[in-house]
């Protein structure tokens, strides 16, 4: 019996063994699937948009200057000394709002002559009239001179004390709510560009659009270039005298493929899109044959009508890199 007990035990130690090396062998193959498996970057999300066929013009790019679309050189209507002054240099002022305070003594000396010339001259009375009319207001007012509307103060030229001339500026007052790009093109050129017409501006690295406002009807003799002018609303603090680079179109309109103006990027020199293949990411180089609003014209190997590039999330994509279509 004993026999039989211990020989039990053999056999039963013999198979726990071999159940042991049976499940170390089977990790070892899992952890070499898991070694041999590569570890690339994990998928991305992205927003796609579909490449169509449709016209778009050849462009030119220029590089223009930032203007303010609205100033005012603001003046006294009356003549007297500056009180005081409510404003400064980079100052943003409201439309109606004090700028300079004028002494009211020599105002009150106008109006009393004003009215004696009215009770002594009576032949003069109706321009004496004129006068009071004139002047009264102001001096109730405090002979204050106001902002001609919103904007930012670009050039101060009254201070304290100072004696200020009828008609006299006190300050420059621009309304930077919208700017002029100011670029200088070939009378050749001129014929593509439409009153309204949307072109691609591009300042400080940001891109954005205006409209074709018009060109100065008097060109440079010496290069037969005219100035043409595109506004475009200030919404990143655009300051005059930036400067700015304007697409301007150069040729008629040709057929071919076209993008959305997101999915073309710059890398070392060389325009590229992205593809999305099969849920990857495929690097392709591009030409740009022109612009059609916020679309471009492009032609690289293999490009399809209906392909889907990558127009939000396509910084940092990689050749081969799985991707996720989504809202970013």
């Amino acid at each position: 019996m004993k026999i039989k007990t211990n020989l039990f035990l053999f056999v039963l130690c013999i198979f726990l063994l071999l159940v042991k090396s049976g499940f170390a062998a089977e990790e070892g193959k899992t952890d070499t699937k898991a070694q041999a498996q590569p570890q690339g970057p994990p998928p991305a999300l992205v927003e796609v948009a579909q490449i169509v066929h449709g016209e778009a013009e050849p462009m030119v790019e220029f590089v223009g200057t930032v203007y303010y679309a609205r100033k005012s050189d603001v003046a006294a209507e009356v003549e007297g000394v500056v009180e005081e002054v409510f404003f400064e240099e980079g100052y943003r002022v409201k439309n109606a709002e004090p700028l300079v305070s004028l002494g009211a003594d020599i105002l009150d000396t106008a109006i009393s002559a004003t009215r004696a010339d009215y009770e002594l001259v009576l032949v003069e009375l109706q321009q004496a009239q004129k006068e009071l009319n004139k002047r009264e207001p102001l001096f109730k007012e405090g002979s204050k001179i106001l902002a001609p509307f919103d904007g930012i103060v670009v050039q101060k030229n009254a201070e304290k004390g100072e004696w200020v001339d009828n008609g006299g500026m006190v300050a420059v007052i621009a309304d930077d709510s919208s700017v002029d790009i100011v670029v200088n093109v070939p009378a050749e050129m001129l014929k593509y560009l439409k009153p309204g017409k949307e072109l691609a501006i591009n300042i400080d690295n940001e891109k954005s659009t205006g409209r074709f406002l018009s060109f100065v009807p008097k060109g440079d003799v010496a290069t037969r270039t005219f100035d043409v002018k595109i506004r475009l609303k200030n919404t990143t603090g655009l300051i005059e005298g930036m400067e700015a680079r304007a697409l301007i179109p150069s040729a008629e309109k040709m057929d071919g493929l076209k993008a959305p103006r997101d999915a073309l990027l710059d890398r070392f020199g060389q325009n590229i899109v992205w593809l999305v293949k099969d849920s990857t990411a495929k690097m392709v180089p591009v030409q740009v044959t022109g612009y059609d609003g916020m679309f471009v014209g492009i032609v690289g190997a293999g490009l399809e009508n209906g392909d889907m590039v990558v127009i939000k999330g396509n910084e940092r994509l990689r050749e081969g890199q799985a991707v996720t279509i989504g809202n970013k």
